[in-house]
């Protein structure tokens, strides 16, 4: 019977189905099961309102906050951290697979939260994927790596990024219009 509605429950999180959810959490199913996986199950589909759901029923904070790095479900990146998840966790990592899989806005969250990004280990993930918005994220935020980060941009064709990491030293020093150009 517990194993039937573990599975009813890794179903409906899989399927996005808050109400469901709770229902089955209440009925006894065990949201903790295999490392919190209706969590990973809810986070595959995007679904940020099961994973709301099994947040407050307990689930694992760190977990959310993972799954919703990856998936880039960065409203449930915020929740997780304001719920106390360990934004340093894994030495990093949550914004390492958040930069890899191009999700630039959960990456400013996560810097926002304090995330160590200081290694080039996320300019160099996002580079190599080219996403180009996530790279000029972490250049704002003062990530280095920029020579090796643009060799494998370059080494992948991905001419935007390349063309970002080569120029970023020289981004916003423009010369001031003279005054025949703004007139």
């Amino acid at each position: 019977m517990a194993e039937a509605i573990d599975r009813a429950l890794s179903m409906a999180a899989w399927e996005g189905d808050p109400d469901a959810v709770k229902a089955l959490v209440d009925a006894g199913a065990d949201i903790h099961k295999q490392m919190d996986s209706p969590l990973w199950d809810a986070a595959i589909g995007g679904h940020a309102d099961t994973m709301r759901a099994l947040l407050g029923a307990g689930a694992s904070r760190n977990i959310a906050l993972f799954e919703a790095a990856f998936n880039g479900i960065t409203e449930i990146v915020r929740e997780s951290l304001a719920l106390g998840a360990d934004v340093h966790m894994g030495d990093g990592i949550v914004v390492l697979i958040a930069a890899g899989n191009g999700h630039a806005e959960s990456v400013k969250v996560l810097i926002a939260a304090g995330a160590d990004f200081y290694s080039s280990a996320a300019l160099l993930s996002a580079a190599r994927e080219g996403h180009t918005e996530t790279v000029r994220v972490l250049l704002e935020a003062g990530a280095y790596g920029r020579p090796a980060a643009r060799r494998e941009a370059e080494k992948n064709g991905h001419a935007e990024t390349v063309r970002v990491l080569k120029n970023w030293r020289t981004r916003g020093r423009r010369k001031p219009a003279s005054a025949s150009e703004t007139a």
